[in-house]
């Protein structure tokens, strides 16, 4: 399995590359209604999030195209993640590394957030790295992450795991 590079992003083009990125995969994403922003609305967003964390993901071997990325936000008691991977990059287990990452990101903080009952991959994963389910519907499964410490070395081992 390649290893992902997190990169925070900071730049205006990063931003635009994180736009693209989700408007590829916001169909396999939404758990509500969501449309893709337009380049300028999402530089307006993405200025009101300072202090958020972003992140893009690359592999060494494409080291000039994200392939993924991920966002925290801050809200309060606790943070929301949420990511997406670009298409043509599914089916090379960048997920568990992209959600590991997040929870070790957001750390100590506890995390609230949702996935998509119809994307039975990463239910599993969600499952495998501790999300909680609170509430479930035919669409969205609503989730918990309590983030504590000893889940830190958890998630290495699962990485470990995917690895092989």
């Amino acid at each position: 399995m390649p290893k992902l590079i997190p990169v925070p992003i900071e730049t205006s083009d990063q931003v635009e590359e994180m736009r693209c990125i989700f408007a590829e995969c916001i169909d396999d994403m939404k758990t509500k209604p969501m449309e893709v922003p337009s380049a300028d609305e999402q530089q307006a967003w993405w200025a009101k999030m300072r202090g958020q964390k972003g992140f893009l993901y690359y592999t060494p071997q494409f080291s000039k195209v994200a392939v993924a990325f991920s966002l925290l936000k801050d809200r309060g008691d606790h943070m929301t993640p949420m990511f997406a991977i670009r298409r043509g990059w599914w089916g090379n287990r960048f997920a568990s590394q992209i959600i590991a990452h997040y929870l070790k990101s957001a750390y100590p903080k506890p995390l609230k957030g949702s996935d998509l009952v119809k994307n039975t991959v990463i239910c599993k994963l969600n499952d495998e790295f501790g999300w909680q389910v609170v509430e479930e519907d035919e669409v969205a499964r609503q989730l918990y992450h309590p983030n504590e410490a000893r889940q830190q070395e958890i998630y290495d081992e699962i990485l470990r795991y995917h690895d092989n």
